[in-house]
């Protein structure tokens, strides 16, 4: 069976995957605290309180048996308004929004691969490329790559912190 993240390619669709509502069938049934019966149940995973920065690490590396793959399925992820708000628990803020401000990437195979990175400047909104010695501005259309192996969103409520003088 191939793995759930190879047949999606959006994001949002992953996280709907990993945050699903599993039912725990007969044969891993709970004791109900109240009635003492054991019984069907469901369990949910939720984010408890949003972060500020939030990081997803696409899964890029399979093993299975003795064999080993690099995973080169294109996510589309969102540059901007992620909205997490359906994975955070009800018992805070619903409207988490988030904006992607840097990617890791790694290419080639699990043998032999090589990692850069793309950075949004905090200031000048530019992104940037950063390859080994590298560094220099891309346009927003090139962010998103098959090659994405992590994912760094921050909150739009975050502030950066100031610089203090001494």
């Amino acid at each position: 069976m191939e793995h759930p993240f190879v047949r999606h390619t959006v994001l949002m669709e992953c996280l709907e995957y990993f945050f699903h509502e599993d039912m725990v069938t007969w044969t891993k049934k709970r004791n109900c605290s109240v009635c003492k019966i054991s019984q069907n149940t469901s369990m949910k995973t939720w984010i408890y309180k949003p972060p500020e920065i939030i990081i997803f690490h696409l899964k890029r590396f399979e093993y299975k048996d003795q064999l080993k793959r690099k995973i080169n399925t294109y996510v589309n992820f969102p540059l901007k308004n992620l909205d997490l708000s359906a994975f955070i628990s009800p018992f805070h803020v619903k409207h988490q929004k988030y904006d992607l401000y840097a990617v890791v990437n790694h290419s080639g195979d699990m043998d032999d691969g090589h990692y850069t990175a793309y950075c949004k400047h905090p200031k000048t909104k530019q992104w940037n490329a950063f390859n080994d010695t590298r560094c220099y501005i891309i346009s927003e259309a090139t962010v998103q790559t098959s090659s994405a192996y992590l994912l760094f969103y921050t909150s739009q409520l975050f502030c950066m912190p100031r610089k203090t003088s001494s």
